[in-house]
């Protein structure tokens, strides 16, 4: 039988529509970790590793983390106030945007560059 954890993350995966890679990537967790800790592989008793939990709670701030350890209320959290944005709050969403964008672009060349390498071996 699948840990209750596990069969959470695998189901905010599937809240997200994210396959494994897709969903490490966006965690900044390697892949095989992650399948490691998600088919059960990572140790006997072991399940899904703090380290895994904090990256999955910190990128997605909106994920209950009551929800995700110990299986009670909603998936997403409740919120208790919203804030209107303003400039600033934009300007700086625009430059972590323009980041991420150059990151996941370098990560792109990273991974275009080892499928090259791969099939030169092959």
């Amino acid at each position: 039988m699948e840990e209750p954890i596990i069969q959470r993350v695998n189901d905010f995966m599937g809240s997200l529509s994210l396959k494994t890679k897709a969903f490490s990537l966006s965690i900044g967790i390697p892949e095989s970790t992650l399948k490691q800790q998600l088919n059960g592989k990572a140790g006997k008793g072991r399940g899904v590793q703090m380290a895994v939990i904090t990256a999955i709670l910190s990128t997605y701030p909106d994920l209950s983390a009551e929800w995700l350890l110990r299986g009670e209320g909603e998936m997403e959290r409740q919120r208790t106030q919203t804030r209107p944005l303003h400039n600033k709050d934009l300007d700086e969403l625009r430059k972590e945007n323009a980041m991420l964008i150059e990151t996941n672009r370098n990560l792109s060349r990273i991974l275009a560059g080892q499928d090259v390498k791969k099939e030169k071996t092959a």
